[in-house]
């Protein structure tokens, strides 16, 4: 099992879900803010959908669509399979392609919850790009980044259970780089099946976020999640007048 299809198995369990609520708030008062015109809405690393669901629900009407009306098409990709089925289930469009895929389609492309520290330089730089030539001229990127504070925190041996699955997560923050090692204990019968693999993510500084983005930076906000100042929120724009004039 992939590192991500076996975060995807045991997401339920970590208890991440009022933090996950709190962070979503945060994100639909920021969207309002913007001014949204036309193009569908992208959400990048969207997991079972939750977010995806919840901006649907909220964001469908008000908006002008591409053929003037006020309808608006929501999307969501993610690498895990597992994490694509489960949007699906919940009722909203999803697949595995990549962001490379897009040209010109999205007004907002939006990535929640510790998705950007999945990613190393390299492929930050790669996001970044890829959202210059999928967003509409005025479209917006919106996400959160941990902060060292929210790295400090995450450094720990934890063990979770429903009673009957276990997961025992023991990660270690190193140079910028937090190692989760993953162990699931998956109840079969009077057995248990033990899946185990290691996943990744990476501090990334304002600085170097910055320097890495060919968008227009417009906004960042820290925000509070598990203690003060242990997450940021950053949104670009893509400029209204693409490729810039010479």
């Amino acid at each position: 099992m992939s590192e991500l299809d076996l975060y995807a198995r045991v997401e339920d369990l970590l208890g991440f879900g009022e933090a996950k609520k709190r962070l979503y708030s945060i994100f639909f008062d920021e969207i309002k803010s913007l001014n949204l015109i036309y193009g569908d809405i992208l959400d990048f690393g969207c997991g079972s959908g939750e977010f995806l669901l919840e901006l649907s629900e909220k964001f469908a009407t008000g908006f002008m669509g591409r053929n003037g009306d006020t309808w608006r098409g929501f999307r969501g990709i993610d690498a895990s399979e597992e994490m694509v089925a489960r949007t699906l289930a919940n009722g909203m469009p999803a697949s595995t392609r990549g962001l490379d895929d897009y040209i010109d389609e999205f007004a907002l492309i939006t990535a929640t919850f510790d998705v950007i520290n999945y990613l190393n330089l390299y492929e930050l730089k790669q996001l970044f790009d890829d959202a210059l030539h999928a967003l509409v001229r005025g479209g917006y990127l919106i996400f959160d980044i941990n902060t060292l504070k929210g790295f400090s925190l995450a450094d720990g041996v934890l063990h979770e259970t429903d009673g009957q699955n276990h997961i025992i997560i023991d990660a270690n923050f190193d140079q910028n780089v937090l190692t989760t090692q993953m162990i699931y204990f998956e109840k079969s019968g009077v057995n248990y099946i033990k899946h185990q693999n290691a996943i990744k993510q990476y501090y990334h500084s304002a600085k170097e976020i910055l320097n890495l983005s060919p968008l227009t930076h417009i906004k960042t906000r820290a925000i509070n999640l598990y203690e003060n100042g242990d997450k940021e929120i950053l949104i670009f724009k893509k400029p209204e007048i693409w490729p810039p004039n010479r």
